[in-house]
């Protein structure tokens, strides 16, 4: 480092880059010890890096001739190691949990670098699947067909797909799946995957240096396909932002994308999933969900349960003397204590948790409980004012359902 130009374009920060990188902290996620770039923060975090994926990720990106000299860049840290996440082949950051200054300056630099393995959460265009058929011969992909290709991938209905293997090596860390019969000595060799050309496109845009898609407006099972390739062969650059468009087809897909969650370990998802199904029927949801998940369920359920079964018991206890036959003889109070129980009876066959919140929250009761009180003998005085008993009642499922555990806690055991 005596050259003079070379030490002028480090500016005054040192008199040389051994005396930076003694002064200045490194990244401890990007600190790799073959590295052969050094990039240097506005905030003095160095980051070491490979050139090669800043090359393959990046369409813009500032680099200089020597590897011994360092790249000062005017963000900080922070920004940057969100950054430079997305050129790497590892689960991509959740962007929605950035506050917006941060968040809109780091979009701003994904534009700037041009990284395009960034995820599009934020991006409104209109993604398309490719027209699903099945030819009678192999056919090429009209976008996916480089001349220079080196390998070459066929999709289940025969649609031809010529790539480059460096850019699937890259941008995945699965690629060759389980499924490829890839023979490394014959470059003609055609590799035959079981996804569809509709899903394969859309996943090979995410492994070239390209704006991606959004994925905005494509249907339930395409987003579901592909995010399961997207597991399969590790394109993590792809991994959040299906995430993000799988739920918003909830409530109503909620089983289906539960077991992607649960298979894939993706906990907030999970969690996501559970109040659409929270307060099904045992065997309705049983019949949704693969069997090894069953159990887990069933215990999650009559956690549930146990919430109503609880109340009902306090009820009886304190108001019944531990009998419920005792409150079917005389007085408005004993009546309005059966009232109560009927009325926990009825919350309890409630199939939707939002309902199930808003009745708790109710304080005049209805009236539907009225049937289950015919030994009473008087049937309607419970209907005068509020029913202490019912609101202790609701009290206590609203305590049971904050203390539930979440159901990712179930399928620990």
């Amino acid at each position: 480092m005596d050259d003079p130009e070379r030490m002028a374009s480090l500016g005054p920060l040192a008199d040389n880059v051994d005396s930076i990188l003694t002064m200045h902290c490194t990244h401890p996620d990007f600190g790799a010890a073959d590295a052969d770039i050094v990039i240097q923060s506005s905030d003095g975090v160095l980051f070491r890096l490979h050139r090669k994926d800043l090359e393959t990720h990046t369409g813009a990106f500032p680099f200089i001739a020597n590897p011994d000299e360092m790249t000062l860049l005017t963000e900080p840290s922070g920004v940057l190691e969100d950054l430079f996440k997305s050129i790497y082949p590892r689960r991509q950051p959740d962007l929605e949990s950035i506050p917006p200054p941060p968040e809109l300056r780091l979009l701003a630099n994904f534009e700037m670098g041009t990284v395009n393995n960034a995820p599009a959460p934020f991006t409104v265009t209109v993604g398309s699947s490719w027209p699903a058929f099945k030819p009678l011969t192999p056919t090429s992909h009209a976008e996916f067909n480089a001349p220079d290709a080196d390998i070459t991938i066929q999709s289940s209905n025969l649609v031809l797909f010529r790539l480059h293997r460096k850019n699937l090596e890259m941008h995945t860390g699965g690629f060759p799946g389980g499924d490829l019969k890839m023979v490394q000595a014959r470059p003609d060799e055609v590799i035959s995957l079981s996804e569809r050309s509709n899903v394969l496109e859309l996943l090979f845009k995410f492994v070239y240096p390209r704006r991606q898609p959004s994925l905005k407006g494509l249907p339930f099972d395409t987003i579901l396909a592909l995010a399961e390739a997207v597991e399969k062969y590790e394109v993590y650059s792809a991994m959040r932002l299906c995430e993000v468009r799988l739920r918003e087809f909830l409530p109503k897909e909620a089983a289906r994308i539960l077991d992607h969650a649960i298979k894939h370990d993706y906990p907030d998802l999970i969690e996501a999933c559970v109040p659409a199904l929270a307060r099904q029927p045992l065997l309705d949801v049983l019949d949704k969900l693969p069997l090894k998940y069953a159990r887990a369920w069933a215990r999650y359920h009559e956690a549930w349960r146990q919430i109503f079964q609880s109340a009902i018991q306090r009820i009886n206890e304190k108001y019944c003397g531990g009998n419920p036959n005792n409150c079917y003889s005389g007085g408005s109070d004993r009546c309005r204590t059966m009232a109560s129980i009927a009325w926990i009876l009825q919350l309890e066959k409630i199939t939707s948790l939002s309902e199930l919140k808003r009745n708790l929250h109710m304080e005049a009761n209805d009236g539907t409980a009225e049937h289950h009180c015919n030994k009473c003998t008087c049937p309607r005085k419970w209907e005068a004012g509020t029913d202490q008993k019912r609101t202790e009642a609701a009290t206590m499922i609203r305590d049971g359902i904050m203390a539930l555990r979440p159901f990712n806690e179930f399928l620990k055991n």
